[in-house]
């Protein structure tokens, strides 16, 4: 939600307010209301400043497919790289996997990816 005002606002100057003025009046009450755990009032709440969001955007704010832009753009290029691991990421590697053997049957279902994938950017 940041990233949106932070472009709008450099299209259009306060337009949604100050930083804050949009995290009080948009940001907070559109990100409780998609919880899991978000009340009927949060989810209404929410819909209602979504709605007053993008009625305060229509009238600048195009929303295309990328069919528009496809015909000037070049076309996509994509390059793998193989990079061998280092001999530290080669043990923290070998060790996380005979961690998923020594964690049972299940292996790999008992494994969090999210949390996993934090901790590895953790490591430097």
């Amino acid at each position: 939600m940041m990233e949106y005002w932070c472009m709008v606002d450099f299209v259009r100057p306060n337009y949604l307010g100050t930083k804050q003025e949009f995290t009080n009046m948009f940001q907070r009450p559109i990100e409780n209301g998609q919880c899991i755990d978000s009340t009927r009032d949060d989810r209404k709440i929410m819909q209602g400043r979504a709605h007053v969001l993008h009625d305060l955007l229509s009238g600048f704010v195009q929303r295309r497919s990328h069919a528009v832009l496809k015909a000037s753009l070049p076309p996509k290029t994509e390059i793998v790289l193989l990079v061998r691991l280092t001999p530290l990421q080669r043990r923290l590697y070998s060790a996380f996997m005979a961690s998923l053997g020594a964690s049972g049957p299940l292996g790999w279902a008992q494994v969090n990816t999210l949390k996993t994938y934090a901790m590895c950017c953790k490591v430097s």
